[in-house]
């Protein structure tokens, strides 16, 4: 984190000295690829997820917690709104225990009051979603992450059971050696615990989802496609896109927050306009769910697509 800081605190001096022509560059500029950056197809991943009675019955979301941030921070230039971003765990349901006991997969866990507390600004903690996560991945047959952010993994590295459910735990080898999971918590005694998820292309952990790698915004990055018993599928987009508005209206977060986070900008660049051209124009019956877009998610839940809450 320190690295972050540091390029942060440059940018900002860089910004004083500059004044008018580096705010235009740092925090109004978009960069979206003219070309999808992955050449895979969403038909690809429907033919690796499979079909028929072993696929899951529903997908749910928890809100873990939420904040508050500008609008010009999440959609480069535009300064017109404020964003409430959540910080969500999604539940996977089959119908049937898999062999090792369980019957869900947690996607992604939040982080823990503590962790909220220190991201300051209006932060607020939801002490019943995160009781409920922590109930749900010691009942879950795995736990997998889009990413090892802090607010994407903080719940499940300072959860009072993680021996319990390490085990349950599968990171890709990208993102147990990562720069950032320390951040999130995890010591190198506790990744040794986790299990690994190793694969290249597309890969289909349990029926009906499937992986895929999208290093950027971090190298151990990867989205999940879910596909239901019912016919609905999911992607679930993780951090390329903060909201759906960068997806639909094909604008990035400005330079500025990519440089403070470390992201490769021209992959998820590239990562931007293979959500926009390939999900959301070509086949808008998929629905993209970002983690940190509130409206989309209520909507999603209300609409009864999602449930609201996890099953225990």
């Amino acid at each position: 984190m320190k690295r972050k800081y540091k390029i942060l605190l440059i940018v900002v001096a860089v910004l004083i000295v500059v004044g008018f022509s580096a705010k235009r560059v740092l925090l109004d500029s978009s960069h979206v690829a003219d070309v999808p950056g992955i050449a895979v197809t969403v038909d690809d991943f429907r033919k690796v997820a499979g079909s028929g009675e072993n696929l899951p019955v529903k997908i749910n979301i928890i809100r873990v917690a939420e904040g508050e941030f500008p609008g010009g921070m999440v959609v480069a230039g535009d300064r017109s709104k404020t964003y409430t971003a959540p910080l969500a765990a999604f539940q996977v349901v089959y119908e049937r225990e898999f062999p090792g006991g369980g019957n869900t997969v947690i996607v992604d866990a939040g982080l823990d009051r503590d962790g909220v507390d220190k991201m300051g600004g209006h932060s607020v903690f939801n002490e019943a979603g995160y009781t409920m996560v922590q109930r749900a991945m010691r009942k879950a047959a795995a736990i997998l992450i889009t990413h090892e952010h802090f607010d994407h993994a903080g719940a499940i590295a300072r959860s009072p059971f993680f021996n319990e459910i390490s085990r349950r735990v599968l990171l890709t080898p990208e993102q147990a050696a990562g720069p950032e999971i320390k951040n999130a918590g995890f010591t190198p005694e506790m990744i040794a615990k986790c299990g690994r998820l190793t694969y290249t292309g597309l890969h289909s952990p349990f029926p009906g989802m499937v992986l895929l790698k999208t290093p950027g915004h971090l190298q151990g990055h990867q989205v999940i496609y879910v596909k239901l018993r019912n016919g609905n599928e999911f992607l679930i987009a993780g951090d390329i896109a903060w909201h759906m508005d960068n997806i639909t209206r094909l604008i990035s977060r400005p330079l500025l927050v990519s440089l403070f986070l470390g992201e490769d900008r021209d992959a998820v660049a590239g990562q931007l306009r293979w959500l926009h051209d390939v999900w959301y124009k070509a086949h808008p019956e998929v629905r993209i769910i970002v983690s940190h877009d509130r409206a989309q998610q209520d909507g999603y839940v209300k609409s009864g697509v999602m449930g609201g809450s996890f099953s225990l």
